[in-house]
């Protein structure tokens, strides 16, 4: 995204999961990134169907705005 001239800074998020018997019980964020319009896809290596809720922050401060400040367990669709 391109914001007068510039470009938004884009900072990948960092986040582990908590997992126990290969289910996700929880997720830890350890970095929140920067720079994300819209929330990102969760992603566990070795898990399919993970179901997970992101919740972005946005603030005037350009070097965090956008990043991801939790992540939930969401129930998964029927």
């Amino acid at each position: 995204m391109k914001i007068r001239g510039g470009i938004w800074r884009n900072e990948p998020a960092v986040a582990n999961a908590l997992v126990k018997a290969g289910h996700v019980i929880g997720y830890e964020v350890v970095g929140g990134g920067a720079g994300y319009t819209s929330p990102p896809t969760v992603q566990v290596p070795g898990i399919k169907d993970v179901a997970a809720t992101v919740k972005l922050s946005f603030s005037q401060k350009f070097e965090s705005n956008g990043s991801v400040s939790a992540i939930a367990i969401s129930p998964k669709p029927k």
